[in-house]
């Protein structure tokens, strides 16, 4: 295939020079002066075939002679010109791309006779004017690399739909594998789209996904999808794809390496209260713990990795699993056996995130002995969880304790109690704030009780509720406060 492609390409060469004698003739030089300027640049386009990024080498040569401004290859036509810009461009990009290759950007400008800082503007002039013709597509593509490491310097958030070629698939790798090299990919969400935006079809597991787990999911398959056609690239010879390898290797590794794990969005039905409001990100979790009135269900979320462009599960993501968990009086011990040896066994990684929460009807007494019995099968929840209207999750971190490790120095202690909160542990004596209507259940004064215990980013409040009331008064009294930046413990009986 390359030895067909280099024969088009010389082909396409002698068009170039024929075009470029009748205008050296037009001007009357010699017949010698223009087979000479035909040789002249039959020798700088052969540079081009691979890019030679030493210091000094035929490749910046070819550029500093195929100059617009030189005299010597005046009657040059449009593809040399095209071809002196993809190449200049292309080691401008190298040059972004690669730490190692810094100072390819001083010897680029000193080729091209200009500034450093003016190299782009006048690289996307010449585009610009070669755009204007028959030439016009190929110069587009070329263009579209300029833009996008123009943007994606600024530090601007840069949308690729609609951008092909292999300048676009490297600086696409290079900014995916960029934002995920701490292991947090959220920053993708902000350079891509939705798959599934309105009117787009949306097929498993996507559709079970929250928005930003989708538009990261898609940012991975695109990285990778990328990286194989530039490597498919190399392998066709070209001179970009080549040079610019080494570059993307560090990337290629995260991409390789990084592990997503996705932000659910759970089914109808699932024990699990709503969120009052749709404010804050969705949540990740790994292993999902609902309460419901009759037992609990237990959902196992998959992460996820890329390979060769496609998305690969790491382990099953197995139906949701019902445990029935009886009343309170016949639930001795307080862990309960059969949720305990479900519990344990599923599978998760050491960072797994365990989520928990309850559906509005479930009493406090219910939830808390299933803390207890997650503790009991080492799955201990590190967030408490809502649904928002979509279904995805609104998370606040927690951490479950025993009752005799309530009260500790500094902690602020909150129990629900059917006439309202009863608080301790304040700089104040202990305090009670009645609910906002003397009724029974009226709803709790959760603004009365922020005033009374202010908010102490790091400070420790343990939460708790008398057996028969609703889980959902802990979980919001929870989320309250949080949202201040308190961490919130939850008493397990």
């Amino acid at each position: 295939m390359r030895s067909a492609m280099h024969g088009t390409r010389l082909r396409g060469r002698a068009a170039v020079i024929a075009v470029a004698t009748c205008l050296a003739a037009a001007s009357s030089p010699s017949r010698g002066e223009a087979q000479l300027e035909r040789a002249t640049v039959l020798r700088a386009l052969d540079a081009f075939d691979s890019y030679d990024l030493r210091g000094a080498s035929a490749t910046f040569d070819a550029i500093e002679l195929l100059t617009p401004t030189n005299p010597d290859v005046s009657g040059i036509g449009g593809e040399p010109r095209l071809a002196r810009a993809r190449a200049a461009t292309d080691i401008w990009l190298v040059s972004y791309l690669d730490p190692r290759q810094h100072r390819l950007e001083a010897r680029l400008a000193q080729a091209m006779g200009v500034p450093s800082f003016s190299i782009e503007p006048t690289l996307r002039d010449e585009l610009d004017r070669l755009g204007r013709g028959e030439l016009g597509e190929a110069a587009r593509d070329v263009r579209q690399g300029l833009a996008l490491r123009d943007a994606i310097e600024a530090g601007e958030p840069v949308s690729f739909a609609g951008t092909t070629g292999v300048r676009r698939d490297a600086l696409l790798v290079h900014v995916v594998g960029t934002a995920i090299q701490d292991g947090d990919d959220s920053e993708l969400v902000s350079w891509f789209e939705d798959p599934c935006g309105e009117g787009l079809p949306c097929d498993p597991p996507l559709s079970s996904w929250a928005p930003p787990s989708r538009i990261i999911a898609a940012a991975l398959v695109e990285a990778s999808a990328a990286y194989e056609r530039l490597d498919q690239s190399w392998n066709e010879g070209d001179a970009f794809a080549r040079a610019v390898w080494p570059a993307l290797q560090d990337d290629a590794r995260r991409l390789q390496n990084h592990v997503h794990h996705p932000m659910p969005i759970v089914a109808e039905g699932t024990p699990i209260s709503h969120a009052p409001y749709d404010d804050g990100d969705p949540a990740r979790a790994d292993l999902i713990v609902g309460v419901g009135e009759r037992g609990v269900r237990v959902l196992r979320i998959a992460p996820v990795r890329v390979r060769d462009g496609r998305l690969e599960p790491l382990g099953e993501s197995p139906p949701s699993i019902d445990v029935d968990v009886p009343s309170a009086a016949d639930a001795e011990p307080p862990a309960l056996d059969a949720l305990v040896e479900r519990l344990r066994n599923v599978e998760l990684a050491p960072e797994a995130v365990v989520a928990v929460g309850a559906a509005d009807d479930v009493p406090a007494e219910r939830l808390q002995r299933v803390l207890a019995s997650m503790v009991a099968a080492q799955r201990a929840p590190t967030t408490l969880v809502r649904t928002a209207s979509d279904g995805s999750l609104r998370e606040v971190p927690m951490r479950v304790i025993d009752d005799y490790a309530a009260g500790a120095p500094g902690d602020v202690f909150v129990e629900l109690r059917p006439t309202g909160y009863a608080v301790t542990g304040t700089d104040r004596d202990p305090a009670e704030i009645p609910r906002v209507a003397a009724m029974s259940l009226a709803p709790l004064d959760e603004d009365a009780l922020e005033a009374l215990i202010g908010s102490v980013p790091g400070r420790r409040v343990v939460v708790r509720a008398a057996g028969a009331l609703p889980a959902r008064e802990l979980i919001d009294t929870a989320f309250r406060v949080a949202e201040d930046g308190d961490l919130v413990a939850l008493v397990g009986q």
